[in-house]
């Protein structure tokens, strides 16, 4: 059997399975870095918009970013 933790929306407890049991943060206490690996030379709307919506949350949520100004 494979074991592990994972982190995930709220919604995801609707999906049942037998073998995963959701347990509710209700007061997160801590922080997660979040990192974000592209090639400079990849010139993909998706990825420029991806990059924009994460520019974006991280400027609401008064994090500093971590993310270079390259594409987007």
């Amino acid at each position: 059997m494979h074991q592990g933790v994972a982190i995930v929306p709220e919604s995801f407890a609707r999906m049942t399975r037998a073998d995963v049991r959701f347990i509710r943060i209700d007061e997160p206490t801590g922080k997660v870095a979040v990192a974000a690996m592209y090639r400079r030379d990849w010139d993909n709307p998706a990825l420029r918009r991806l990059l924009a919506i994460a520019r974006d949350w991280l400027r609401v949520n008064q994090a500093r970013p971590a993310l270079p100004s390259g594409p987007g």
